[in-house]
């Protein structure tokens, strides 16, 4: 399995507020596939230049972000035969190319 390692994606709400202190757990979510993620190894975050979109570069398969619209972790759909696998980085070129780097089958 692809999440022999790896706990997910943890994300502190407001953590501004809490520089001096703990923070509180209700400021505090943690993500796994169990809410959408396509693997519990995260390799890399970045926010979309173009979207309100986090990417999430996982172990796949597949290639996550989170939605700052509906709040969820969505995977994209691959319909192609190549796996979006192991992806440790990313960059958009524009609005709908990505280029996606992985760890075990190249340029994407």
């Amino acid at each position: 399995s692809s999440d022999l390692k790896g706990d997910g994606l943890i994300m502190i709400a407001d953590y501004d507020r809490f520089a001096d202190q703990k923070v509180p757990k209700a400021n505090v979510k943690q993500f796994t596939t169990s809410d959408g993620l396509a693997s519990n190894q995260i390799f890399a975050i970045r926010k979309s230049d173009y979207h309100d979109v986090v990417w999430l570069c996982s172990g796949g398969p597949g290639l996550s972000y989170y939605s700052n619209t509906s709040h969820r972790i969505l995977t994209i759909p691959n319909p192609t035969t190549t796996v979006i696998r192991a992806v440790h980085a990313l960059a958009e070129q524009n609005d709908s190319t990505l280029w996606l780097a992985t760890s075990t089958f190249g340029l994407l």
